[in-house]
C-alpha cells in the first residue's frame, strides 16, 4: 500500500503540506467526492479500496462537518493523514525499544542441564525461545501490527480522533432452556426413579429372589406357571431333589435337564411340550433287550 505526499506547494504558507502523506478509502466517499477526484487526476480502481492524496489543505485545522471538498474527506473520515516523520518517530520511541535486542544461549555448568535463554523479553516471546517458524514470526508481527493501529487509534491527534459511537457485536453462544419441553421428560424420569426405588424396597421386604432379565423367568414362572414341566421327568434326568428353582441358577440346571419340542394343540396354536430327554429313551431302550447268557 503506498501513501501519497502532500502537494508540492506553491508558496511558502503550504511548505508544511510536504510533511503530511495521506491516503483515501474509497469505499467511504461519495459519488460526489469521486466525481470531483477524477477531476482531478487521480485513477480510482475498483479493485483497490485505498488511493493515495496529495493533501492541499492542513488536516491539523479542525474540519466542520458540511466542509466543502476536499476538506469533506477528513470530515467524512474518509482520509488518513500522518505526518511523513512518523515512520522515524515509531522506529525510534516504540519499535526500537521493543524488537531491538540480543538473545543469547546460556549454557550451565552442569552439562545435564538444558540450556537457557536471555535477552529482552519482547525478543525472548517473539522467538519463543528458539522454537520459531514462519507461522509464528508471521502472528508475532500481526499482533504487533494491531497493538500499533490500536495504540495510534486511542492517541490520535484530538480533532480527528473523536471516539466512534454506536452499536458493538460480538460473536457469542447462547443458551436459552425452553423449560416447557424440559418438563415432561423430567416428570418421567423422576417418576421413573420413584417407582424404581419402590420396586427395591418391596423385593427387598419380601424376601424376593433377584432374577433380572433372565427369559427362565417367565418360563417357569409367568403367567401360566409350570404346568408344562414333567417333574417325573425332571426328577428321572436329575440327581438333584431341589423342586423350588427360585434362583436363577436352578432355573439355569432346570432348563438344561427339560426337553421340549413346540407343538400345535387342536386350535392350530403354538405351545411348549415337554418331552423324554434322550438319556431316558437310551435306559429304556436298553431295559428292554433280550439278555443273553452264555452256557
Amino acid at each position: 500500500m503506498t501513501w501519497g505526499y502532500g502537494e508540492t506547494p506553491s508558496t511558502s504558507e503550504l511548505i508544511y503540506l510536504q510533511s503530511f502523506l495521506g491516503l483515501v478509502d474509497t469505499k467511504c466517499i461519495s459519488d460526489s467526492e469521486k466525481s470531483k477526484l477524477i477531476a482531478a487526476g487521480y485513477k480510482i480502481d475498483s479493485n483497490s479500496r485505498w488511493l493515495p492524496y496529495n493533501l492541499t489543505f492542513n488536516p491539523r485545522i479542525e474540519t466542520p462537518a458540511d466542509a466543502a471538498f476536499p476538506e469533506s474527506l477528513l470530515a467524512h473520515n474518509c482520509l488518513y493523514a500522518l505526518d511523513s516523520s512518523f515512520n522515524s518517530d515509531i522506529w525510534t520511541f516504540v519499535l526500537n525499544q521493543f524488537i531491538t535486542g540480543v538473545v543469547q544461549r546460556e549454557y550451565p555448568e552442569d552439562s545435564v542441564q538444558q540450556a537457557s535463554y536471555v535477552g529482552p523479553t519482547q525478543l525472548l516471546s517473539m522467538f519463543d525461545s528458539f522454537h520459531v517458524n514462519e507461522t509464528t514470526i508471521d502472528y508475532a508481527m500481526s499482533k504487533l501490527a494491531d497493538a500499533m493501529t490500536l495504540w495510534i487509534r486511542t492517541h490520535g491527534y484530538a480533532p480527528h480522533s473523536k471516539r466512534a459511537i454506536g452499536k458493538e457485536f460480538r460473536s457469542a453462544i447462547c443458551v436459552k432452556v425452553n423449560w416447557n419441553w424440559v418438563a415432561l421428560p423430567a416428570i418421567l424420569t423422576g417418576l421413573t426413579l420413584i417407582f424404581f426405588l419402590l420396586t427395591v424396597i418391596s423385593t427387598h421386604r419380601q424376601g424376593l429372589p433377584i432374577w433380572k432379565g433372565s427369559p427362565l423367568n417367565f418360563l417357569f414362572h409367568g403367567p401360566a406357571g409350570r404346568d408344562w414341566v414333567n417333574p417325573d421327568l425332571v426328577a428321572m434326568s436329575s440327581r438333584s431333589s431341589t423342586t423350588a428353582f427360585t434362583t436363577e441358577r436352578e432355573m439355569r440346571e432346570l432348563a438344561d435337564r427339560v426337553t421340549v419340542k413346540v407343538s400345535k394343540d387342536e386350535d392350530g396354536s403354538l405351545y411348549l411340550k415337554q418331552v423324554e430327554p434322550r438319556s431316558i429313551k437310551r435306559r429304556k431302550y436298553r431295559g428292554l433287550q433280550p439278555s443273553t447268557s452264555s452256557n
